[in-house]
């Protein structure tokens, strides 16, 4: 079965809190955060890999910091019920209720129902491309069951809103519910957030990378993903709109909607991070109770015969005296 995309329109965007008006303090927050990790690369330019990397350590760390307090990142690997495991990934954003076996020190062997997103942070995206291809590469691998629950789809739901009050292009109107429904089967995929100190000078670069990644991933419903840049300002998005429809063929069209922005006004300098942020907080506060294939991760035969008995009770059974 094949599978099509349709792409809303990319534009950008510079934003203006208004004459006069004082920047917002969620704004102004990530702004703060902005000028850390900013600062942080910025000393490290010249230094040695392990010094950068710990520096790129630091900026995961800012950014978990923020996330609701029943969420963390850690560094480990992603298995799933099918046999895919995605090997050492820096920064897996996991749920207090998530599924993990811990290792030594912070690692953990998280189950695919339990990955929320995972971040990639580099030092600079033109140049380290090809490191983020291979991380996707092994993510993409993993699948997961769709989950019986709404408040995934709801999350999604609501961030596909936001995007498209930021797009040129409006998707066709349909009910909540379809939406929904529709939007339940990409949490199949593992969301991907990609952020990098240096980047692309345009908007369009953005998308383009953010579309790289979106077109690779294979068939079927493809999780949302962000590219995002701190030096210049700016994200490149990928995400589900909950419309679909049908070709000639009888193929179902799954609809994602592109929005990339490169900010130049030092006032809004944190909305990428916000960006990420806001939507990895709303995926961690709506974070569904996946279902767990227990038996694919064991790899139990299908013919595998198990004794069951069944008892009955009664409320008042319980010890009787001797008569």
């Amino acid at each position: 079965m094949c599978d099509e995309t349709k792409h809303g329109a990319s534009g950008s965007s510079s934003g203006s809190s208004g004459i006069g008006r004082p920047t917002p303090p969620l704004l102004r927050f990530m702004n703060g955060v902005y000028d850390r990790i900013v600062a942080a690369f910025g000393g490290v330019q010249a230094a040695s890999a392990a010094t950068r990397g710990s520096v790129r350590e630091a900026a995961i760390a800012e950014i978990g910091a923020s996330l609701p307090a029943v969420a963390k990142l850690c560094p480990g690997d992603i298995i799933d019920s099918f046999g895919a495991h995605t090997g050492q990934l820096d920064a897996i954003v996991v749920h207090a209720n998530s599924p993990a076996v811990a290792l030594a020190g912070e690692d953990r062997i998280v189950l695919a129902e339990g990955a929320v997103g995972v971040l990639e942070v580099k030092s600079d995206l033109r140049s380290q491309w090809q490191e983020v291809l291979v991380t996707w590469d092994k993510l993409k691998q993993v699948r997961r069951p769709p989950s019986r629950s709404t408040k995934m789809a709801s999350a999604l739901l609501d961030l596909a809103r936001v995007v498209r009050t930021l797009s040129v292009r409006q998707s066709p109107d349909v009910t909540t519910q379809e939406r929904a429904a529709t939007l339940g089967l990409h949490e199949q995929g593992v969301v991907f957030v990609v952020v990098g100190w240096k980047g692309w000078a345009k908007h369009t670069t953005l998308a383009e990378k953010a579309t790289e990644l979106h077109q690779s991933f294979g068939k079927g419903p493809r999780p949302p993903l962000v590219v995002a840049q701190l030096d210049p300002p700016g994200c490149g998005m990928m995400v589900p709109t909950g419309n679909k429809s049908t070709d000639t063929d009888g193929d179902t069209l799954y609809e994602y909607q592109t929005v990339a922005f490169v900010n130049q006004e030092p006032e809004f300098r944190g909305f990428a991070l916000f960006t990420i942020w806001s939507m990895l907080t709303d995926l961690v506060r709506n974070a569904s109770m996946i279902d767990i294939d227990w038996k694919g991760y064991l790899g139990l035969p299908a013919g595998l015969s198990v004794e069951q008995s069944k008892t009955n009770s009664r409320d008042n059974d319980g010890p009787r005296e001797a008569g």
